[in-house]
């Protein structure tokens, strides 16, 4: 999830219209031509505020876990003249020690205020996201620490969701004592 926000102040001339809410583009206009918005003068002292608002996933602490293992022997007899079907017998077996990868989700934000000038305004082709995209980025590469990174609470332990077994795995077809067969070895 990310956001930019965006804020233009221009401090105008005319006091009537300090403070005036305009839109980027309008603002823009304001530059070419202040007539239109009641001024004599094109805007000055503008100021680009811009705000990211960012998550991300990062490692923390990994936890262990056991994972359940099978072993088993599969037995029967053949001979010239009699034939034993084959038994299943499952074998006792430690189960396998795992580690468990943890995720913790932070919120970077990004705050950076610009000083601009209708020259630079008029000059960028884009609109105010993309004017603020390409501050951010630019503050975000030249300053990593200037990134204020907090908490938002939410972790991710990647071994909470259940064993999810594949069509390929045999264990499934045995009946309930771990045999295919229906005759035991004695």
């Amino acid at each position: 999830m990310k956001y930019v926000l965006l804020a233009l102040v221009a401090c105008a001339a005319t006091p009537a219209f300090a403070g005036s809410q305009l839109s980027f583009s309008e603002i823009k206009e304001a530059c070419t031509d202040p007539a239109r918005f009641q001024n004599q003068v094109a805007p000055k002292n503008l100021q680009v505020a811009c705000e990211e608002r960012a998550t991300k996933w990062i490692p923390v602490a990994s936890t262990g876990v056991e994972l359940p293992v099978t072993r088993e022997i599969t037995s029967s007899l053949s001979s010239d003249k009699y034939t034993v079907n084959p038994t299943v017998h499952p074998m006792n077996v430690d189960q396998q020690q795992a580690s468990c990868p943890r995720y913790k989700e932070v919120l970077e934000v990004v705050n950076f205020t610009k000083a601009t000038s209708c020259e630079e305004l008029l000059a960028f082709e884009g609109d105010e996201k993309d004017f603020c995209e390409d501050i951010v980025n630019k503050v975000r590469n030249s300053n990593p620490k200037g990134i204020d990174v907090s908490d938002t609470g939410n972790v991710r332990d990647l071994c909470d969701a259940p064993i999810e077994r594949s069509q390929r795995d045999q264990r499934g077809q045995r009946d309930q004592r771990g045999q295919r067969g229906q005759r035991d070895w004695q």
